[in-house]
């Protein structure tokens, strides 16, 4: 996977990114002992503190994401 883009200050998904984590989802799907590690990252505006949490948020919005549409187990998204 490449990277998914997020607006500024925003953890919503969007549209144009769902295609790639649709091939996400499938490949998951197809090899059932595989798993993802995700990594979030925000520019470096603002307290430290508040882009952490955003980093978080970025991960679980993507983590979620696979969860709901590919119904991914989240033990396997680290």
């Amino acid at each position: 996977m490449d990277q998914i883009e997020f607006g500024f200050d925003k953890s919503d998904i969007e549209i144009e990114f769902t295609m790639e984590l649709d091939t996400v989802g499938e490949i998951l799907n197809q090899n059932p002992d595989s798993y993802i590690v995700l990594a979030g990252h925000t520019d470096n505006i603002g307290a430290e503190e508040y882009n952490l949490a955003l980093s978080h948020q970025r991960v679980e919005a993507v983590a979620n994401y696979l969860a709901k549409e590919f119904q991914i187990d989240l033990s396997r998204v680290s």
